[in-house]
C-alpha cells in the first residue's frame, strides 16, 4: 500500500467533472457541549458549566477538520428540517466550503442531537435522533482521491467497493459496539479498508488483546494500515505489509474539551497522506491537530487550520532542539504562511449568530 504519496484516481472521467480530495458519508449531529464543570452531574442537584458551545458534530467533525487543513471535501449526509439542520448546513457549506450536493433534508425529522459534558479531562455524551439517516450515494459517487466512512451502518459496501475500484484510498473507523460482541467479522466492509483507525479502548475490545501495540498488530491482519489512538499519549500504527510499528506522542496541551479530538486526529492523518507525507508524519499531523483542538470547545469548530500547526511549531520552546526538529520540523514546510488569514468560526453558546459576526475569530 503506497502511503508515502498521494495516489491518483485511475477511473476514466469527464475532464469537467470535479475531483475531490476526500468524500465522506455519514450522519451529522447538532452538538451542544458543556465544559468547565467541577465534577460529574449528581442526581437531584444542579450543575453549572463555565463554558458552553454549539456546533455541527458527527461526521462533520472530520469534514470540517479536513477542509481547514486545505483538502477539498465533499459530504453526503442528511439534515433535519429544523433550525439545527439549517445551522449545521450553513456552517458546513457557507462557512467551511464543504460540498453538499449529495446531501438531503429529512422531512418531518429533527437533526440528531448530542449533549457532551466535558470534565476531568474526558467527556460523556447523551445522543438522540435518527442517526442512520444519510443518503445512498452509489449512483452518484463523486470522484475522490480518498473516502472515509464509519463502519457499521450496513449501507457502505456498494459505494465503498466502487470507490476503491476507482483508485480511492479507503479510511474507516468504527463506533461503539452496543451488542457487546466486538467481533471483527461483523464489519463486512473491513476487507475494503486501507487505513483503519480506532481508539485504544475499542482496539483492545475488537482484538481481545492486552495492549495497543498487540491490538494494532492484530488489526493489521485485516487492513493495510492499522492505527490505534491513545488520547493524550498519541497514537501508533502497524503496516500490514512490513509489520513496521510507528509510534508518535501527544503534544501535552491541557484539555478544555476533548469532544471530537479523535475525529480531528483522523482528519489530520488523512490530510497527511493526501499531502504526500510518510506514516510517521501523517500520525504527527493527526496528533498535533487533535492536541490543538482540545483547547477549544466543540469537535468540528475546534479544529485548527494548517497555519495553526505551523505557528504551534514555530512558537514552541523546544524549537531548535534535534529531537523536536526531527519530529515536527516538516510542519513549517508543509503549511507555509498564506497571504490571507482564514477567518475561522468557533463554537459559541447559541446557534443564532450568522457568518461575519461575533462567532468568528481570526485564528
Amino acid at each position: 500500500m503506497g502511503m508515502n504519496g498521494s495516489d491518483g484516481v485511475s477511473t476514466p472521467r469527464n475532464q469537467d467533472e470535479p475531483v475531490y480530495d476526500v468524500f465522506l458519508a455519514g450522519p451529522v449531529f447538532m452538538d451542544i457541549v458543556f465544559s468547565g464543570m467541577r465534577h460529574a452531574p449528581v442526581l437531584g442537584t444542579e450543575t453549572w458549566a463555565e463554558v458552553m458551545g454549539s456546533c455541527p458534530g458527527g461526521i462533520a467533525n472530520i469534514a470540517v477538520a479536513l477542509s481547514r487543513l486545505g483538502l477539498s471535501t465533499s459530504l453526503a449526509t442528511a439534515f433535519g428540517d429544523d433550525a439545527y439542520g439549517d445551522f449545521c448546513r450553513d456552517s458546513l457549506e457557507l462557512a467551511e466550503g464543504i460540498e453538499l450536493s449529495r446531501s438531503v433534508r429529512m422531512t418531518g425529522r429533527h437533526t440528531p442531537l448530542t449533549i457532551s459534558l466535558a470534565y476531568d479531562g474526558d467527556r460523556t455524551m447523551v445522543s438522540h435522533g435518527h442517526i442512520n439517516e444519510h443518503p445512498e450515494v452509489t449512483d452518484d459517487l463523486p470522484v475522490a482521491r480518498a473516502v472515509f466512512v464509519s463502519l457499521g451502518s450496513g449501507k457502505e459496501t456498494r459505494w465503498l467497493a466502487q470507490a476503491k475500484a476507482g483508485g480511492a484510498r479507503v479510511i474507516a473507523n468504527s463506533g461503539w459496539d452496543d451488542t457487546g460482541q466486538w467481533d471483527l467479522t461483523t464489519m463486512e466492509d473491513l476487507p475494503l479498508v486501507d487505513v483503519f483507525v480506532t481508539n485504544e479502548v475499542e482496539a483492545l475490545l475488537w482484538t481481545k488483546t492486552a495492549d495497543a501495540a498487540c491490538a494494532a498488530t492484530r488489526l493489521a491482519d485485516n487492513v493495510g494500515l492499522a492505527v490505534v489512538t491513545r488520547g493524550a499519549a498519541g497514537a501508533l500504527a502497524v503496516d500490514a505489509a512490513t509489520r513496521t510499528v510507528t509510534e508518535v506522542g501527544g503534544i501535552g496541551t491541557p484539555a478544555i474539551d476533548p469532544t471530537g479530538a479523535g475525529d480531528v486526529f483522523v482528519a489530520g492523518l488523512m490530510a497527511g497522506f493526501e499531502l504526500g507525507c510518510t506514516v510517521r508524519e501523517a500520525l504527527t499531523i493527526g496528533a498535533v491537530a487533535a492536541g490543538l483542538s482540545v483547547q477549544r470547545i466543540g469537535g468540528s469548530l475546534s479544529a485548527p487550520v494548517g497555519d495553526e500547526l505551523r505557528t504551534w511549531y514555530e512558537g514552541h520552546d523546544e524549537r531548535g532542539q534535534h529531537r523536536f526538529e526531527s519530529d515536527y520540523g516538516f510542519l513549517q514546510e508543509l503549511f507555509p504562511p498564506t497571504r490571507q488569514v482564514r477567518r475561522t468560526r468557533r463554537a459559541v453558546p447559541t446557534v443564532g449568530f450568522r457568518p461575519n459576526t461575533a462567532d468568528y475569530s481570526s485564528r
